[in-house]
């Protein structure tokens, strides 16, 4: 056995043990679903998964957070978030109230009441948490995203070019606006430091917000960079789900493919927490069969920093915390 291999498996076996896991599987409806484990490498899940359905029809909203490593209870500050903001687009979504015409207005309002509830977890006088944020809204064949830092959302369509919905805020993808290849920016040293999220310090609560129709069926994925560290670009991760999708028996749903996801994300080494939430988009009228499962992404061996929030010490010049 290596000294690498000893020490994944020294950290599997204190964090199996560890009572503050929480890892869990969530089912909202038999099309949505999500998961979340705290890797191999933590003793501690600081990532949030929340989910709402509607009754009947396709209304949903899948949402991930994940805690900034370097704030204070962070597991804590993602719970809160991805509560709040789960409940008030179910909310809206529950009255008919959702204008996906208005969502970036909407989301800012959300996004805004979040960061106030995460920090009202510090008003007992412990300190509150920071954390990023993505939720997702779906009506029929209608999504909306919004984002802070760099949990990501995906549109993997049975046919057509899959695409990567959000944009990060974090020094990565600051690189790659400047030029610097994806590969090369998400390798980096400080490639993981985030420029926005919510908690204390937090200067900007605006997010980034996207607002489309679909054509065609197929998987909406929000998920925290425990599993896109492993299959970043859009075309890997949809390749990665058709596998496992095709390789399911008849019956199982998206609570599976997500816990196939996490589970495959722990093989490549689990270096953070892996959360992914799925939902099964499929417009009426579009009987159209998935296409043969394609090989599997390959693997990346890079190691991951976990994730740290960058403070701004001047106007434009982000710096990792100590």
């Amino acid at each position: 056995m290596s000294q690498n291999q000893a020490n994944r498996e020294d950290t599997r076996d204190l964090s199996a043990l560890n009572p503050m896991r929480r890892d869990y599987t969530v089912s909202a409806a038999p099309w949505l679903a999500g998961s979340t484990d705290v890797g191999r490498r933590h003793h501690l899940n600081q990532d949030a998964i929340s989910l709402w359905a509607a009754p009947t029809g396709r209304r949903g909203v899948l949402v991930v957070s994940d805690g900034v490593s370097s704030s204070p209870n962070s597991d804590r500050a993602s719970r809160t978030a991805s509560t709040t903001v789960t409940e008030l687009l179910g909310s809206r979504l529950d009255k008919g109230i959702f204008d996906f015409d208005q969502s970036g207005e909407i989301f800012n309002q959300i996004f805004e009441s979040a960061n106030r509830a995460v920090l009202a977890d510090g008003s007992d006088g412990s300190p509150a948490g920071s954390c990023t944020l993505v939720a997702a809204v779906v009506e029929g064949d209608v999504v909306a995203v919004a984002n802070i830092g760099d949990t990501r959302a995906y549109w993997l369509p049975d046919h057509g070019t899959p695409l990567q919905v959000s944009t990060d805020d974090s020094v990565a993808q600051a690189h790659m606006q400047m030029g610097m290849s994806r590969e090369d920016a998400e390798n980096s040293i400080h490639a993981h430091a985030i420029t926005k999220w919510l908690g204390p310090e937090a200067t900007d609560l605006e997010p980034g917000t996207v607002a489309q129709r679909v054509e065609g069926p197929g998987w909406l994925m929000v998920c925290s960079d425990g599993l896109w560290n492993y299959a970043s670009e859009a075309t890997a991760i949809a390749e990665l789900l058709r596998q496992f999708w095709h390789a399911m028996p008849p019956g199982d749903g998206p609570d599976v493919l997500a816990r196939a996801l996490v589970g495959w994300a722990n093989n490549q080494g689990g270096r953070d927490n892996i959360s992914v939430c799925l939902a099964r988009v499929e417009p009426l009228g579009d009987p159209t069969p998935a296409p043969a499962p394609p090989q599997p992404a390959p693997a990346d061996d890079t190691d991951d920093d976990a994730t740290q929030r960058v403070e701004r010490r001047s106007p434009g010049t982000p710096q990792t915390p100590a």
